[in-house]
């Protein structure tokens, strides 16, 4: 589910700056320090180290929709791509087999220098706003002190629509309402449903749709702020009772987490 950056406190940046400082290109210390910070992980600074050694191979010009590769890829090598688009929400989807990819990932920057962690490159990036039209980098790489490469295929879509709608407790969602509610389609689409809310309401969420095979359709719990409270569940499958924990505009937020593009029907009763 997609939101603001990450806040990142003083104490986990100056520890991310340490873990990351033997990293001699700057860039990727710059990079290094967000996924200590992000993640709370110095393992990423090891990776980093060793990464500063990569050296760019190859790459091109993305087409949206178009898919790039399968091509390969070996330890030490970095392929770059770039994508033209207006101001708009992406989704970066993997099209890797997912037992070819153990030692690639890939990171997406947006014109807007915001940047994605570095994902493994079976996992789809997601779902990517930009407010800034202009070019967007993709980048494949392989560590140089990776036992192994490996291949890689991916595809930029257009993201499907993301939508809001207002509600008051207590609320029944089914398909067509509220109008065009109810209803997904196309890669990361997500609705968006707010209502307010006081510190120390309860609310309980349950799903009213079976659960199929391969459903795509993940929901939660958003604070005003854009946390994500509860842990992505399935949309078929009940959220529960939740605290509210600050006075304010919470959503509940319903997305489609592949780039599925069939439509897909969710409703849930929110109390």
């Amino acid at each position: 589910m997609p939101g603001p950056p990450p806040e990142i406190s003083d104490d986990a940046q100056a520890q991310a700056d340490t873990a990351c400082a033997g990293v001699p290109d700057e860039a990727l210390r710059a990079q290094c320090a967000y996924d200590v910070a992000v993640t709370a992980d110095p393992a990423f600074a090891t990776s980093y180290t060793a990464v500063h050694e990569v050296v760019t191979v190859g790459g091109g010009t993305v087409e949206l929709g178009a898919e790039v590769g399968p091509e390969d890829i070996e330890p030490g090598q970095r392929k770059s791509y770039t994508l033209a688009a207006e101001a708009t929400d992406l989704y970066f989807a993997s099209d890797t087999e997912c037992d070819a990819d153990a030692a690639v990932y890939w990171r997406v920057t947006g014109p807007d220098a915001q940047e994605t962690l570095s994902v493994g490159m079976c996992a789809d990036v997601g779902r990517w706003h930009s407010d800034t039209p202009g070019t967007w980098k993709i980048e494949v790489t392989v560590a140089a002190d990776a036992g192994q490469g490996g291949s890689f295929a991916f595809q930029v879509l257009a993201a499907g629509a993301s939508r809001r709608f207002d509600l008051s407790v207590p609320a029944t969602v089914t398909n067509g309402s509220p109008r065009d509610a109810g209803t997904l389609t196309g890669a990361g689409a997500e609705d968006r449903f707010r209502f307010s809310g006081l510190a120390g309401d309860k609310v309980t969420m349950e799903s009213t749709v079976d659960c199929t095979e391969g459903d795509p359709l993940y929901w939660g719990l958003e604070s005003p702020d854009g946390f994500v409270v509860t842990l992505r569940t399935r949309a078929c499958e009940n959220l529960g009772e939740q605290t509210l924990t600050v006075d304010g505009a919470w959503s509940v937020v319903i997305f489609n987490h592949t780039d599925d593009q069939d439509p897909h029907r969710y409703g849930f009763t929110l109390r």
